[in-house]
């Protein structure tokens, strides 16, 4: 069985069409990661919407797909160039629909005139 509490989470960095099944959400994985953490990690894919996830992980003998869908909340994703490591805190709050990772601000025009 496998506990995410033990468990490297990593957030896939664009949301996806969740029609995907369990061979697209390997292939991602695989070509997307460094194999020396996927059997270590579990890796969290974000819909479109943002209304649900779905949570991939491998262990040594089965592969496992969970997913997950808020009825009236979206996960507070913002978007990001790579693949984002949380910690099972933020993760367990993340579940919630809570905020656990800041969008940086964007720099003004004046900002990038003075610098």
């Amino acid at each position: 069985m496998f506990n995410l509490a033990k468990r490297k989470l990593f957030f896939y960095s664009k949301p996806i069409d969740m029609r995907f099944g369990i061979r697209r959400a390997q292939i991602l994985v695989h070509t997307t990661f460094d194999s020396k953490y996927i059997l270590s990690s579990a890796f969290i894919f974000v819909s479109i919407k943002r209304d649900q996830i779905k949570i991939y992980l491998e262990d040594e003998y089965s592969y496992w797909l969970l997913q997950n869908k808020l009825i009236d909340k979206r996960f507070k994703f913002p978007d990001f160039p790579q693949s984002l490591e949380i910690n099972t805190e933020k993760f367990d709050m993340f579940l919630k629909g809570l905020e656990v990772i800041e969008e940086k601000r964007k720099p003004r025009e004046i900002d990038k005139i003075l610098y």
